[in-house]
């Protein structure tokens, strides 16, 4: 999995599941969540992806991508490529904040390069899809940097990577297994 970006990109979008948001929302400057997911044009993302893996993502998911994290940075591809591939932890912000599970899908750039956000190229779509309330959002903005600290532990880093990934897997013992790891994590071992 990557995040890709090639020289002129200022930004990327990286379509998320899981949550609907009422309005646009600034989590930080130029880190914007939103409800308008950019339209997929099955040509351009052929002829914009890194590779088959990335397309494969992008076909499978596009469909039930209902939110978005907008990520801006003008100075250069590289930043951007590294602030996008940051900006992944904000789906398990979310999830805590919200109480409900979302996860990453695909990121597209403003000059049309794809690439795939998830670990796994075919997702289970959630059922219940929670509604993002503007406490919920406002608690995510003023814990992130906070959650971002945290995420420099690897005990919490792991268990949080356990349940974010947890909730997109279709094998019900899979999940099972991967929540049971991210509860039981802190715990286990030194450090």
């Amino acid at each position: 999995m990557q995040i890709g970006t090639r020289e002129g990109d200022r930004q990327i979008a990286i379509i998320g599941h899981g949550l609907t948001l009422p309005d646009r929302f600034e989590l930080e400057p130029r880190i914007v969540l939103d409800s308008v997911v950019p339209k997929l044009e099955l040509d351009m993302a052929a002829r914009g992806s890194h590779d088959l893996t990335d397309y494969a993502a992008m076909v499978s998911t596009h469909e039930f991508g209902n939110f978005c994290v907008n990520v801006e940075d003008t100075s250069g591809a590289k930043q951007l490529s590294i602030k996008a591939w940051n900006a992944l932890w904000i789906f398990h912000l979310l999830s805590v904040a919200c109480r409900s599970p979302c996860f990453s899908l695909y990121a597209v750039t403003s000059a049309g390069h794809y690439s795939s956000a998830n670990r796994t190229i075919f997702v289970r779509p959630r059922k219940e899809i929670a509604t993002a309330i503007a406490d919920q959002l406002n608690w995510a903005k003023r814990y992130k940097p906070t959650f971002y600290k945290l995420i420099d532990d690897p005990k919490f880093n792991t268990a949080m990577r356990c349940y974010g990934n947890a909730h997109s897997r279709f094998d019900l013992d899979v999940r099972i297994m991967l929540l049971w790891s991210g509860i039981e994590g802190p715990f286990i071992g030194g450090r």
